[in-house]
């Protein structure tokens, strides 16, 4: 987009609008142009530089390819492909490249629908035109493409052009010069600039709204909207500012309108990618997103199947359109899918069906309101303040390369040799850097800048290069330019409006909190107190106020990005061995690691927490899930052989009662030894060391209680003898009844939970009487000795009740 649109000014009104083509169609009454179908000839270019390319990515190589040919087209002069002279260019990769996308072009015959208006009104004379179209003359031809220049230069040929300073804010500086000062570098002791450093963007938000609060309180501006607030080209920023000056009385204004979506389109787009194996995990999640409901158990069945043919592929679509809201169901039913026994064209469905972008609602003033720019946008007012906010990392000035297409010394060659300036990064910094010039000349007053010290993620962010070259002016640099914003309240520019701190409260004077009520029942559903489970209770084992917090919801649930941790790598790990190991006669140790692979993929298709190890960047996390997988699944089959074991149940819903309380829980799976004995196995992660000395001192807990559960169902038939233990799947060692055996399942005589049922009856009555025992600075150490990861003392708000051992 150039730094000034091509506008027109009515001739009797006097108003401003852009040219659009549909306003240049309707002026010269283009006829209906032919479709620009380039991304099949695109695709047909067998010799073209990225048909290797299309074999492996189609879908980005295609997308790259037309927006190169297209911006080549709005580069050419005279828009035709004759005009591009390529035999200028030496030998070599820009010439191959621009010599394929004018072949295309030449044979396509025809130009884009934005342009086929220009050609047809530069065709013709000004007598063509229903109406005068007068140019507004800028002044500025910064990042206008050929294309832009053509049709400046038709319009004020054909209806002559006028110039109006007041029409494009900030094309001179006003009042006070605030401009001049910026660009002079004055930084001295009360001139109209000040650069202040804070901790994030959220800070920065809710000092630019404290001190706006603080203008219009001491008067500084008569109204709202003589404040400018000018923030970063992201979307989060626009959300927050939205929400932090809303919370403080204040309204904002020349908010760019979110793009219209056509929610339909974009669900049918992403169900083709989702059944297009192996589907992309971004695409499952946002098809949730959207609200399309693949939680339901029928939807997600079939969204799991790879249709081959076309009429499969239209059998598929017709039964999930059945699942789906009428306006998403209709566009799945008139979807063409190819012919009934042909290969389904997934790429070019795909291709098709991707929503077309949708131009942003038009900027609105509010009257009364802070106006807000953003930095891709020329200011669309002039105020008197700006509160210019986010000048760090790779904002201001925003640059943009030159894509996956060209490389830049590619475009500089085809600049210099050919004449045709196509976008890049230097073109980028040029129209950057002047609409920033723009934003901080539409101001009067003053100019208060902010910078972040850090993102939203806590990564560290240096200051933006603007504030270099302002630096670089003073001789200084900009580290000691910027002032930090004090932690002294009294020196802040605006009010602080601090809270008045609450009373303190003295810690308890013993270990014991007592609350005065019974606390095993304050988890409920529906009335009722809530079941607990196996992995609860060795929380509860571990430390009573852990689990009461974990009861009342009060937990740590602060985002971080994706990672492969325990919990993930388990997760995974167990619906693999579900997936494996079915109930009935175990699998061949030969042949059961083959079908891990197909398993992973299974498994991290299904599950919305695992989705994210789709993508590339986890290539290698997958390949050593689908070794140890491998090892682990083989090494388990043969020990099953080994112990003539069948497997009776997996994943098991089980209930119960224990101490008192409801339980309930899934055992991982359930063998049958020969002599019809039972053996309850859980799948942990870790390895048998500790695991063998918490049993052997009679510290376990989870096994024990599936086993209880067990025994009261059908799956116990009837009295038959039941065993408990565990699969340690780093060492592949089984651990039963706290004997460590290599049979690989023996005797099962000794006894591993009395310990831990002594101490779980103890709390149990003492949280009855609604008292809580505080653990204390060596119970981690102690429950080490015992075998016990005591991760529940990991939580921030146990740690800070943690009591002083006095010894």
């Amino acid at each position: 987009m150039p730094l000034d649109p091509i506008s027109t000014v009515h001739p009797v009104t006097g108003a401003i609008r852009p040219v659009t083509p549909s306003l240049l169609a309707e002026t010269y009454l283009c006829p209906r142009p032919a479709p620009f179908e380039d991304s099949a000839a695109i695709l047909e270019a067998k010799t073209a530089p990225w048909a290797n390319s299309l074999e492996v990515a189609p879908e980005s190589t295609v997308a790259a390819a037309s927006k190169a040919l297209r911006e080549l087209i709005h580069a050419a002069p005279a828009l035709d492909p004759t005009s591009v002279e390529v035999g200028r260019l030496p030998e070599g990769r820009a010439r191959f490249h621009l010599t394929a996308l004018c072949d295309i072009w030449r044979d396509l015959g025809n130009l884009p629908a934005d342009l086929a208006p220009l050609a047809h009104a530069l065709a013709g004379g000004a007598g063509h035109a229903l109406d005068p179209l007068p140019l507004l003359r800028s002044g500025s031809r910064i990042g206008a493409t050929s294309a832009d220049l053509a049709l400046a230069d038709m319009l004020e040929r054909h209806h002559g052009g006028t110039w109006q300073e007041d029409a494009f804010p900030g094309l001179r500086p006003a009042g006070s010069g605030t401009l001049r000062a910026f660009q002079a570098g004055d930084t001295s002791e009360g001139t109209t600039l000040s650069i202040t450093s804070l901790r994030d963007p959220l800070d920065e938000l809710r000092f630019a709204a404290a001190r706006a609060q603080r203008l219009l309180d001491e008067a500084a501006v008569e109204s709202a909207d003589e404040i400018g607030l000018l923030l970063p080209d992201d979307p989060a920023w626009l959300i927050d500012a939205e929400a932090v000056f809303a919370a403080v009385g204040l309204r904002l204004g020349g908010l760019p309108g979110a793009p219209a979506r056509n929610r339909a389109a974009e669900a049918v787009h992403l169900i083709l990618a989702v059944l297009n194996k192996p589907a992309p995990g971004m695409a499952a999640v946002a098809l949730e997103a959207l609200g399309v409901g693949t939680r339901d158990s029928a939807l997600r069945s079939l969204l799991n199947r790879h249709p081959i043919t076309g009429g499969d592929l239209g059998q598929t679509l017709r039964a999930i359109a059945n699942h789906l809201p009428a306006d998403i169901a209709a566009a799945l039913r008139g979807l063409p899918c190819g012919a009934e026994a042909a290969p389904v064209d997934w790429h070019g469905l795909i291709a098709i069906t991707r929503p077309a972008p949708t131009s942003e609602a038009p900027v609105t003033a509010s009257r009364g309101a802070i106006a807000v720019f953003t930095e891709g946008r020329n200011p669309w007012c002039e105020v008197r303040r700006l509160l210019a906010l986010g000048f760090a990392g790779d904002h201001y000035p925003s640059v943009t390369g030159s894509g996956p297409f060209w490389l830049e010394h590619e475009i500089d060659l085809i600049e210099r040799t050919c004449g045709i300036a196509l976008p890049g990064r230097r073109a980028s910094l040029e129209l950057a850097s002047a609409r920033l010039d723009r934003q901080l000349a539409a101001v009067s007053d003053a100019i208060e800048i902010t910078v972040p010290i850090r993102d939203r993620a806590g990564d560290r962010l240096a200051p933006a290069a603007a504030l270099d070259m302002l630096a670089h002016r003073v001789g200084l640099t900009a580290e000691t330019l910027i002032q930090p914003l004090s932690d002294d309240a009294a020196y802040w520019p605006c009010d602080s409006h601090l809270a008045a701190p609450s009373p303190g409260r003295s810690a308890p004077e013993t270990r014991i909190l007592d609350l005065g009520r019974d606390l095993t029942g304050l988890r409920l559903k529906n009335g009722a107190p809530c079941p607990q489970s196996p992995s609860r209770l060795e929380k509860l084992l571990v430390s009573p106020l852990a689990w009461l917090l974990s009861e009342l919801g009060i937990e740590d649930r602060s985002w971080g990005p994706d990672e492969l941790g325990a919990m993930v790598r388990g997760s995974l790990m167990h619906k693999v061995l579900e997936a494996l190991f079915p109930p009935g006669p175990p699998p061949d140790p030969a042949t059961v690691g083959a079908a891990v692979p197909a398993a992973i993929d299974a498994a991290i298709e299904a599950e919305t927490d695992l989705r994210f190890l789709a993508a590339s960047a986890w290539a290698v996390e997958r390949r050593h899930l689908t070794s140890d997988l491998t090892r682990i699944a083989t090494r388990w089959a043969e020990m099953l052989r080994e112990a003539d074991a069948t497997i009776h149940t997996t994943e098991e819903y089980l209930t119960g009662e224990a101490f008192g309380m409801g339980l309930n829980g899934k055992a991982d799976t359930v063998l049958k030894l020969p002599h019809g004995r039972l053996l309850v196995i859980d799948y942990k992660s870790g390895t048998s060391k500790k695991r063998v000395k918490r049993m052997q001192g009679g510290w376990d807990v989870q096994a024990q209680l599936y086993g209880d559960m067990i025994a009261g169902t059908e799956l116990a038939e009837g009295g038959t003898a039941i065993s408990v233990g565990y699969l340690n799947l780093t060492d592949m060692v089984a651990v039963t009844r706290g004997t460590l055996v290599g049979e690989p399942f023996g005797p099962v005589d000794t006894d591993t939970h009395a310990e831990a049922n002594a101490k779980l009856s103890t709390t149990v009555a003492e949280l009855r009487e609604g008292r809580v025992v505080l653990n204390t600075t060596k119970d981690a150490a102690e429950f080490d000795k015992l075998g016990i990861d005591a991760y529940a003392l990991d939580n921030p708000l146990v740690a800070a009740f943690l009591w002083e051992d006095e010894e």
